[in-house]
């Protein structure tokens, strides 16, 4: 007779782990200066039921000197494993550098506020600025300047990129006698 035909099992693909996110928050010098730097993260690990459990995990990573906001290292087999064995996920540490006080970043550009009264805006002057390294200078307004508007200072930023100034309002907590007659002249001539 004939033979019953058997279905032909292929083997299953092993399962990976799932990767793992984990921040590391450092400073300007520290990203520039790169360097081992301890990371403490928790990861799911099989247990010997194949319940899974939670296991804190401290490694140091190597840091490259000049580091980017954002950038990612790869950390292999450092993720969760999978309950079913098989290879475990990886761990992926993106590098969050801390912009400072005033400044922000915008993908790899960094931008820091320059607060400018209203009046300076309107009538253009000079204002007092630091830069990330420590240098000051003054940054000239134009007359006639918005809100929002941008000055890049080439070289000026992190590592020697790019820094935009950005312009924003001061805010003033209180007003004087003289400022406030001075704003109702204004309001009254119709500005």
């Amino acid at each position: 007779g004939a033979r019953p035909r058997h279905a032909q099992q292929t083997p299953r693909e092993p399962q990976k782990g799932k990767d793992l996110t984990i921040h590391l928050d450092l400073t300007m010098e520290e990203a520039l200066e790169g360097g081992k730097r301890p990371v403490s993260f928790t990861r799911l690990t099989r247990g010997h039921i194949g319940n899974m459990t939670r296991e804190s995990k401290k490694v140091n990573v190597n840091i490259p000197a000049k580091a980017k906001n954002g950038q990612s290292i790869r950390l292999r087999e450092m993720g969760h494993e999978h309950p079913e064995g098989g290879q475990v996920g990886d761990a992926h540490l993106i590098i969050r550098i801390d912009p400072g006080e005033g400044r922000r970043w915008e993908n790899d550009s960094l931008i820091q506020t320059v607060e400018v009264a209203y009046s300076m805006l309107l009538l253009g002057g000079k204002v007092k600025i630091s830069t990330p390294s420590g240098k000051s200078g003054n940054l000239t307004i134009k007359t006639d300047s918005r809100i929002g508007d941008r000055r890049r200072m080439a070289g000026m930023g992190y590592d020697g990129g790019h820094l935009d100034l950005e312009l924003v309002l001061l805010e003033n907590d209180e007003l004087s006698k003289a400022q406030i007659k001075a704003l109702k002249f204004l309001k009254d001539s119709g500005l």
